[in-house]
């Protein structure tokens, strides 16, 4: 019988990078924001005016969402500040 080799991240935790040492954190001006992300669904203009129609009210999310052609998750995420905060500025 062979044994299976195992990958050294789950073998060897301690030498993935943490905290400060993480790419995301050590050089946040080299990550994509908001539109200029490969796969975003909205340009900066559009998740400011959803935000914007969500705080004015009188519009369902769910009916925004099906107008911009995002998840209702999707919305929520730029509401909450996970998302778009470069755009919303929320934090």
């Amino acid at each position: 019988m062979v044994k299976k080799q195992r990958h050294g991240s789950i073998t060897h935790p301690e030498k993935q990078p943490r905290g400060e040492k993480s790419g995301r954190l050590a050089k946040p001006h080299s990550y994509p924001l908001g539109e200029r992300i490969y796969n975003a669904k909205l340009s900066n203009k559009q998740a400011l005016e959803i935000y914007e129609r969500c705080l004015r009210g009188g519009v369902s999310k769910r009916a925004l969402a099906r107008e911009y052609g995002i998840a209702p998750s999707t919305l929520n995420a730029l509401l909450r500040g996970v998302t778009w905060k470069s755009v919303t500025g929320i934090c």
